[in-house]
């Protein structure tokens, strides 16, 4: 026999369930809070619905398993509760379908939208299959981003943050029918809001030695990013291709890898020329968007 006794007027005492709902709510926020990104890769698989799957662009397939495994374990007590609760936890992890190009590569997912990034098949690093084999999964994997069918337009709809390799295809180097393909791949994404590029090689003495970082548009430090100085400079059609995108309001930003988060954004003038504007400004003595100098 319990030697507690309830309090007096509390024996038939039931929480509200709309405040149940709401601690899940914060529960859920809370395992996204504890969240890393990723970076997923966006590739064909015929073995999926969507004809699309996603894998973890640095890792075997293996290791992405064991990533989704990880997000759903902090997710785990309100997807056994109830239909609700379940509800709660799809409508902030996501879930899509995982693989590789293998036709035994395949399972489920949970990405978060708002934190994670994503690149295109054909600009994920460490891919080695035959020329052929390559190409046909490009077709397949544009076919299905341009002219997707229900389930892929589902998967699609969860991707707002694309990151590519420096200088990927906003280049001079690119064929201008390639470029003009990729354009309308990227913009066709129903809710892209941004583009990040890496910035390459970073000084980082010179970084952490900023005691103070302006506010106002700046023009890049070679000193600090010498790849993105020298990307820039051989890349003269950069303004003119991400006009598009601009008008739209999709941001291009810098990605350092060092940290695996976004630090600058790029701003563009009427004249063609570019500018940065630093993510993480401190200073007091200049306005975002205006000009420092």
């Amino acid at each position: 026999m319990s030697l507690s006794k309830p309090l007096i007027g509390l024996e038939d005492f039931h929480w509200p369930y709309e405040l149940f709902l709401c601690v899940m709510e914060q529960f859920i926020e809370k395992a996204k809070a504890d969240q890393s990104p990723l970076l997923l890769s966006v590739h064909y698989n015929r073995n999926s619905n969507a004809r699309l799957a996603l894998r973890c662009a640095t890792e075997e397939i293996v290791n992405t398993y064991q990533l989704a495994k990880d997000r759903l374990d902090a997710i785990r007590i309100p997807l056994q509760v109830n239909r609700q609760t379940r509800a709660l936890v799809d409508s902030v992890f996501r879930l899509v379908p995982m693989g590789g190009f293998s036709e035994a590569s395949h399972g489920l997912l949970r990405v978060l939208p708002d934190l994670d990034y994503f690149t295109p098949f054909d600009f994920t690093p460490g891919i080695v299959l035959p020329v052929f084999n390559m190409y046909l999964l490009e077709r397949f994997f544009h076919d299905n981003v341009y002219l997707p069918n229900a389930e892929g337009h589902r998967v699609l709809q969860n991707i707002k943050h694309l990151l590519l390799p420096l200088g990927a295809f906003l280049t001079t180097q690119n064929q201008e029918s390639a470029i003009t393909a990729y354009m309308s791949i990227l913009l066709g994404l129903p809710n892209i809001q941004s583009i990040s590029v890496p910035l390459g090689r970073v000084n980082m003495d010179l970084v952490t030695s900023m005691s103070t970082i302006h506010a106002g548009l700046q023009g890049i430090d070679e000193d600090v990013f010498p790849d993105l100085a020298i990307w820039l400079s051989w890349a003269p059609n950069v303004a003119t291709l991400s006009r598009p995108f601009r008008q739209k309001g999709i941001k291009f930003r810098g990605f350092l890898e060092v940290l695996d988060v976004d630090v600058l954004e790029f701003r563009f003038t009427k004249d063609g020329s570019i500018w940065v504007e630093y993510l993480n400004a401190n200073c007091n003595c200049c306005r975002r968007g205006v000009l420092k100098y």
